[in-house]
């Protein structure tokens, strides 16, 4: 492999991982247009507990009538990225640890894992499938913090 080779290969693999990250956040401070737009026209993704969702529309839907409607608060951590690249299609693994406050005063934590797959689309890497198996899960009743010792927690408007 080519030195040339070798550096667009680690930058596929960086592509990837924002990829990763962005989605987390796009759910975490509920941006749904970016969110949808993680995506290939024809994703699939399975959560497991929740459902299958596919296309952008069933995914601004799982958006905008799951996620908005039950969340008041969430933080995804992903760690341990397994990712394989073969040209403009690429798998990987995460591993996933979250935490969201919901509407009724509950906070759930949860860790799991991802499985990916990826598709290159116009020079830029999208979610082709998501399928997320959870492995352990809690739920406890929280408070959120607004305490000038802690700062201020940012509410998701």
């Amino acid at each position: 492999m080519t030195l040339e080779q070798r550096v667009q290969r680690l930058e596929h693999r960086e592509a990837i991982e924002e990829l990763r990250y962005e989605y987390g956040i796009c759910i975490d401070h509920q941006r749904f247009d970016e969110f949808v737009d993680l995506f290939t026209v024809d994703a699939t993704c399975t959560y497991e507990g929740v459902g299958t969702f596919e296309g952008h529309d069933e995914l601004r839907e799982l958006a905008e009538e799951f996620i908005a409607a039950n969340f008041e608060y969430s933080c995804h951590l992903f760690h341990h990225p397994r990712i394989e690249i073969d040209g403009d299609t690429a798998t990987g693994t995460w591993l996933l640890e979250a935490l969201m406050a919901y509407d009724d005063g509950r906070m759930e934590w949860r860790q799991g894992r991802y499985a990916d797959t990826y598709r290159l689309v116009d020079g830029a890497w999208k979610f082709s499938s998501i399928t997320l198996e959870s492995e352990a899960q809690g739920y406890r009743e929280y408070e959120m913090v607004d305490h000038e010792a802690y700062g201020t927690v940012p509410r998701i408007e």
